[in-house]
């Protein structure tokens, strides 16, 4: 009986079912986990990558455009430019430097005359400041210049060079940049939150798996295991009790639970008939034979032996039994019987009967003429032919008579002696002649004839028979005498 906290088998393999899927799942979701946030990671750092190379050719790409937006707007107004040095006029030339400085990307501009003086010049400090040079101010020297030179009726009247920087290009593209890069965090983070959810999911995906997995293993293995081998730890602890079921023990299958049921089976069918050969024993009956499982079935074996000897005793009790009433009978028979003929008559026909004898012949030994012969005192079942007397050493029973020893023939010479009745007449099968003494004084030879060989049980119940018929024969002949 399973203690409380003893599990069943049905339990034990769904935990350790569950136990093995469980950390497959587990290792599989951190692989994927793994590879998923790795995946990201890859990602991210390859848009970011991607994004600052795309930023960076735009930058340069809007420098280039930058350059040549400039030097465009400078060929348009070199024409302006050119009017006025060709016409020397300082102040409208400043008004115009005034408007062209008021592009965001121009620091400064200055334009030189033909012979190479500052002719005017226009920059930003607070404000845009005019005048006929630049001042002497570091940024500009640092700052970027464009020159070209500046034509009047296809002659060179002078250059303008223009000071720009791309500061605000660059605060525009890292701008931009950083506004990508907010993208690219904003993304990663939902990324990893999205990546969070999905893990989340699995997780209770693989819960609710194994709740599924759990409750059909537990169905599966109580419809294949559980209940087959419920049934037999039933049966097996009835058989522990020594008490047997008619129910039968039915598995389909071919695994090794059908080869336990069998087993089982076997061991219940093997007990009912022990059962049923010790109740035959109880009762007296020994005929059965015991149905070994196998050469090592040491229960069989015993029982068997025990079989055999109770038989053997019976047997030995029914063969003594059989010779003490045989002998107590043929007591019987003799008692107080004073004529020999009676005598004769009696105990050959008690012979025949208890022996299953088909005939007999009780032969006396009696004096003729000075001589010593047999003479047919009783027989039973002789046919009319049958000599009455023999001398000793005439025939079977004077041959007896003479050698003083039994005689038991199986071939019977034909015309010696047949065995009548209103359907047969046939010799027998077996003879046997015994002499009959009293204190080593021959009183007589008794044949028995039957149509079939006579069992040792009857060949010795005539030996301990001669001695008492032949104490009856010299009661019975010395009284007379």
């Amino acid at each position: 009986m399973l203690k409380k906290y003893d599990w069943s088998i049905t339990t034990k393999l769904i935990i350790v079912a569950c136990g093995v899927v469980s950390v497959l799942l587990l290792t599989g979701g951190l692989l994927l986990l793994n590879y998923q946030a790795d995946t990201i990671e890859i990602y991210h750092q390859e848009y970011q990558e991607k994004i600052t190379h795309t930023l960076e050719t735009r930058a340069r790409d809007e420098q280039k455009a930058l350059v040549a937006n400039l030097r465009f707007n400078i060929s348009i107004f070199s024409g302006s430019v050119a009017g006025y040095l060709f016409n020397y006029n300082e102040d409208d030339m400043r008004k115009a430097l005034e408007t062209f400085i008021a592009y965001p990307e121009v620091l400064a501009v200055k334009v030189i005359d033909e012979f190479g003086k500052d002719f005017a010049a226009a920059w930003k400090q607070e404000e845009i400041l005019t005048g006929s040079t630049l001042p002497d101010n570091p940024a500009w020297k640092q700052a970027r210049m464009i020159e070209a030179e500046v034509g009047h009726m296809e002659q060179t009247v002078g250059n303008i060079k223009v000071y720009y920087t791309d500061s605000v290009l660059a605060a525009k593209i890292r701008q931009r940049r950083t506004e990508a890069l907010s993208d690219i965090r904003a993304f990663y983070k939902r990324s990893r939150h999205n990546l969070q959810s999905v893990v989340f999911n699995q997780i209770i995906g693989v819960v609710i798996l194994l709740i599924i997995l759990m409750l059909a293993l537990w169905v599966s293995l109580r419809i294949l295991m559980q209940k087959p081998l419920s049934l037999i730890n039933q049966e097996l602890k009835m058989l522990a009790k020594g008490k047997l079921t008619a129910k039968q023990i039915n598995y389909k299958g071919h695994d090794e639970i059908a080869e336990l049921t069998s087993s089982a089976q076997s061991l219940k069918n093997a007990m009912k008939r022990t059962i049923t050969q010790a109740n035959a024993i109880a009762a007296g009956n020994y005929s059965g034979e015991v149905q070994l499982l196998s050469e090592h079935d040491e229960l069989g074996l015993a029982l068997a032996h025990m079989t055999m000897t109770l038989r053997d005793m019976t047997a030995a009790d029914k063969r003594r039994e059989w010779f003490n009433n045989g002998l107590a009978k043929l007591d019987e028979t003799t008692r107080g019987i004073q004529n020999i003929n009676d005598l004769a008559g009696n105990i050959i026909n008690f012979l025949a009967k208890y022996l299953e004898a088909q005939a007999g012949v009780f032969y006396i030994i009696k004096t003729e003429n000075g001589q010593h012969c047999l003479w047919r005192e009783a027989g039973y079942a002789l046919p009319a032919d049958m000599p009455e007397q023999f001398a000793l050493g005439e025939g079977l029973a004077g041959e007896v008579a003479l050698s003083k020893t039994p005689i038991m023939v199986e071939e019977i010479p034909d015309g010696y002696m047949t065995i009548q009745s209103s359907i047969i007449n046939t010799k027998p099968c077996s003879l046997v002649l015994l002499p009959l003494f009293h204190e080593d004084k021959l009183q007589g030879v008794l044949e028995i004839a039957t149509l079939q060989s006579l069992s040792e049980r009857s060949l010795k119940f005539i030996e301990q028979a001669a001695p008492v018929i032949g104490i009856a024969i010299y009661t019975i002949l010395a009284v007379k005498a």
